[in-house]
């Protein structure tokens, strides 16, 4: 987060892709192969929609909030 002193916070959010392999086996509990398994269950939601999945500029964004504090 990020304080623009006019009043206004930015929050911003990216994609960071994973470098973990794209399959591990299920009794591995290493941190690698916990992040192939969020990734494969994330892939496999089956409540996706490619529809909304957006475009490469959607990944990366800035959030322009009001400062509750100002």
């Amino acid at each position: 987060m990020c304080d623009n002193a006019d009043g206004t916070l930015s929050l911003f959010t990216t994609l960071i892709e994973s470098a973990a392999p794209y399959q591990a086996s299920y009794d591995d509990s290493s941190p690698a192969a916990l992040a192939s398994l969020y990734r494969e269950l994330s892939y496999n939601d089956i409540h996706r929609d490619p529809n909304r999945m957006g475009s490469d500029a959607d990944r990366n964004t800035e959030l322009l909030l009001k400062n509750p504090m100002a």
